[in-house]
């Protein structure tokens, strides 16, 4: 049976989008803790100074989120908490992108899908404003 040229470029999309979660899924096992104790020092990672915080003397809700997924993925729940409480969210959100992206791929007429992508995204938009 062939397929529809929109089912097509549908199913495309969600590969490609498929392929990006699946990055962002598998990434943060390779990254180090933010920091490593080794032996009597402690090696941190140094980053850039946040603009956000240069010009307007707060945090922006982005601060330390990727120490906070990276410290996630490394079993360390308490200190990602301390970097950004946000950082649970994003990678269940992650984790959820993938196996809804895996879903699209290979049914791609499924319409309750639409409707699951829509209710997360108004779920994630939720989180986000009751945390900030």
């Amino acid at each position: 049976m062939k397929k529809a040229p929109q089912i097509k470029s549908f199913v495309l999309y969600n590969l490609i989008l498929l392929m990006i979660f699946g990055v962002l899924a598998v990434v943060p096992f390779f990254i180090s803790s933010p920091c490593n104790k080794r032996g009597a020092q402690y090696n941190c990672v140094t980053l850039p100074k946040c603009y956000f915080i240069q010009n307007y003397g707060k945090a922006c809700p982005a601060c330390g989120l990727t120490r906070s997924v990276v410290s996630i993925y490394n079993g360390k729940l308490e200190s990602a908490d301390k970097f950004n409480p946000m950082g649970k969210y994003v990678v269940l959100y992650i984790w959820f992108q993938l196996l809804l992206r895996i879903g699209f791929a290979f049914k791609p007429r499924k319409q309750r899908f639409i409707y699951i992508d829509l209710i997360q995204l108004i779920g994630m938009a939720a989180l986000i404003r009751l945390n900030m």
